[in-house]
């Protein structure tokens, strides 16, 4: 009786399967964030922004870092417009809107450039005379609206985010406009990594003449 010899199946290295699947999320991510700030799209479909930004810059170990260590690509760098009462990122003396809160989104200028960090503590509004940044607008949208989870709000800038985003449709509008801003930018700033990632693909023989002749998740059958 004839017995078939089993197909050895190679597997990758925890740390390249993890360069891998980084480098495969930051072109999506790109992509998926394009798609999403074309017109047509509804407020329920841009929610998912929040979560790709939140993926991509604040998560543990964010995709804007992993993404490009294999290749040990630069840092990101954000264009960006801080709020007007804010332009230089720090709170003016006097100002104090607690009422109502301000967070008009209309630059002047395209916007500076920005670290990671400065762009994640970048001013959108101010409320109670402090400013609300990049980092916490994202938040609210993934952890509370529902972009990722559907959460009660913590604290009292979230507090107002969800008095105001859900009952007055003007605050809604301007505020889905701010994160869809903040996605912009997100996904121009990742964009070297994308490209780069992208020209020199990981790749890896395939198992046992299992898939072809070789394997990567960039590979337009893998994607």
């Amino acid at each position: 009786m004839h017995e078939s010899t089993p197909t050895r199946l190679r597997t990758l290295s925890s740390e390249t399967a993890s360069h891998a699947l980084a480098e495969w999320l930051v072109v999506e991510t790109v992509a998926d964030i394009r798609r999403r700030i074309a017109p047509g799209w509804s407020y329920y479909d841009r929610l998912a922004l929040s979560a790709l930004v939140r993926r991509a810059l604040i998560d543990g170990n964010p995709l804007a870092n992993a993404a490009r260590s294999r290749l040990r690509l630069p840092q990101p760098r954000f264009m960006f417009s801080a709020h007007a009462d804010f332009p230089s990122g720090k709170v003016e003396p006097g100002t104090n809107r607690r009422a109502h809160g301000s967070f008009s989104y209309s630059p002047t200028h395209p916007g500076e450039e920005h670290t990671m960090k400065q762009f994640l503590a970048a001013p959108v509004g101010v409320m109670g005379g402090e400013p609300v940044t990049v980092r916490a607008l994202v938040l609210y949208f993934a952890n509370v609206y529902g972009g990722v989870h559907h959460g009660k709000p913590s604290g009292e800038i979230e507090e107002f985010f969800q008095q105001t985003l859900v009952s007055l449709d003007f605050m809604r509008a301007m505020m889905f406009d701010t994160l869809t801003r903040i996605a912009v930018a997100t996904a121009d700033a990742l964009d070297p990594i994308a490209r780069a990632v992208e020209a020199t693909p990981l790749t890896w023989p395939a198992s046992g003449g299992v898939g072809g002749s070789s394997g990567s998740l960039l590979s337009p059958g893998s994607r």
